[in-house]
């Protein structure tokens, strides 16, 4: 994988003012995106074609009741009154945004700006809400599907665009196809929807390895549960508009984005995590040496590590500042704390030794907060050493289930090999104290995990490209 393409050259004006003959010789950063075709029906057809090709593979495959519906169902969704639900863990905090994701690029891969896209994943999940299933609507699912999916999308979106701009090769192709699938089909559809233009300052990598996690669960009886698991490990990584060139100035949502997604598998069990945290309005600032972006930030994030399970998307401030310490080294720190509408966290939360399952949910659910601080030592052409921690907090009394407090702390080290190649050891330790309303309930659990990969890289300057 890797993560650049050539600028895409503009046609001069007649007569070019001052500024703008300044600009041919110092393009802006990022470059303004080239709309090839912009196409409104399209978009809704896609996003609506989405919508029945779920529903279809829901019916012929999974027989879900749910999805028989009828002209009653669609009247009583749209005449009657919603409700929060507690399906399961995974299907609320991922694949539902997942599914706002895809609905989010049915648009936008065929030329809609950010804006609009967001409306059409907004669009779509209130379509399925009220006619695609016989379920009561649910509340929590019409703010969590377009919200994780619109931070989710734009990421993944401008992540699968810079890997196939820069390489055609079958396997930069296969990775962006399996990136951003919707973009795929509209291009194959109907072709390109923007031009490829040049990329702000970017470091991306994809690492292949093997993962050992050693747990330490509190169960409730007071019995402690002690084991581990080596796993398969894998891992895409993407920052995206780091200020290292003095040109830089956000123009659009996402022109700073830090993308993780990362997972597990093991004989009998797998776990998915994904952290996207972007930039929604901001400013970049050059400094003495370096440079720095702050504003307003939004991140979805789901880690189901077991039983440390945490899901929320936030709104917040944030920023990154980039500081050269030398010719080729350089230290970056990444900053962010928000307001968490609504997330869930946890297990278990109804499990106790006395009684059995009250509620379909095992975690708990609500308003909160979250923080991250993420520090990163780099030495181009050396390797990349990091370290960040990132803390969530759950409010769940308005459901009267307690609360949650999550914590992940990662450290590791990227070792350059030969280019493109390097070599990666990576340590995370997961902790979480959760309080129930029946205090005998309330536990802390702790996992650990060592890791070890190979890592492909984007370039050896890991994220400290010289500023301009």
């Amino acid at each position: 994988m890797a993560l650049g393409s050539p600028a895409h050259a503009q046609p001069p004006s007649a007569v070019p003012t001052p500024a703008e003959a300044a600009e041919r010789i110092e393009p802006p950063v990022p470059a303004e995106p080239v709309v090839l075709r912009r196409s409104y029906g399209w978009a809704a057809i896609h996003v609506l074609g989405l919508n029945v090709g779920f529903s279809a593979l829901g019916l012929l495959v999974f027989d879900k009741d749910y999805l028989k519906i009828s002209p009653g169902s669609v009247w009583d969704n749209v005449s009657g009154s919603w409700a929060w639900d507690d399906d399961a863990f995974t299907t609320n905090q991922f694949g539902h945004p997942y599914f706002g994701n895809l609905s989010f690029n049915a648009a936008r891969s065929n030329g809609v700006g950010f804006w609009g896209s967001a409306l059409a994943s907004f669009a779509s999940s209130l379509f399925w809400e009220l006619v695609m299933e016989t379920a009561t609507p649910s509340i929590n699912d019409q703010l969590f599907t377009p919200a994780g999916g619109i931070i989710l999308g734009e990421s993944l979106f401008r992540t699968a665009e810079a890997i196939r701009w820069r390489s055609d090769a079958f396997a930069s192709r296969v990775l962006a196809v399996a990136i951003d699938p919707m973009s795929a089909i509209s291009r194959w559809t109907h072709g390109d929807a923007y031009a490829r233009t040049a990329l702000p300052s970017h470091f991306g990598y994809l690492s292949f390895g093997w993962n050992g996690i050693s747990v330490d669960f509190d169960a409730p009886a007071g019995q402690r549960l002690q084991r581990a698991i080596p796993r398969v490990h894998g891992a895409l990584a993407h920052s995206y508009g780091l200020p290292t060139d003095a040109r830089f100035q956000p123009r659009r949502p996402l022109d700073y984005f830090d993308l993780l997604v990362e997972g597990d598998l093991a004989e009998d069990s797998a776990s998915l995590s994904l952290n996207t945290r972007g930039l929604l309005w901001g400013r970049a600032a050059k400094l003495e040496h370096g440079g720095a972006i702050g504003g307003v930030m939004a991140s979805y994030d789901f880690m189901s590590q077991e039983r440390t399970r945490v899901s929320a998307v936030a709104i917040g401030l944030g920023g990154v500042v980039h500081q050269p310490i030398g010719p080729r080294q350089f230290a970056q720190v990444h900053l962010g704390a928000g307001f968490i509408p609504y997330g869930a966290a946890g297990e278990d939360i109804y499990a106790h030794p006395d009684e059995g399952e009250s509620s379909h949910s095992s975690y708990h659910r609500g308003p909160g907060a979250n923080a991250l601080i993420d520090l990163r030592l780099g030495w181009r052409d050396i390797g990349l050493a990091y370290a960040n921690a990132r803390g969530y907090y759950i409010d769940a009394g308005p459901f009267g289930e307690g609360s949650e407090f999550v914590s992940h702390v990662r450290v590791g080290v990227i070792a350059g090999i030969h280019p493109p190649h390097a070599l990666q050891l990576e340590g995370m330790f997961s902790g979480r104290r959760a309080t129930f309303l029946d205090a005998r309930r309330d536990v802390i659990d702790t996992s650990a995990q060592l890791r070890i990969s190979y890592t492909y890289t984007s370039d050896f300057d890991f994220g400290g490209a010289p500023p301009r």
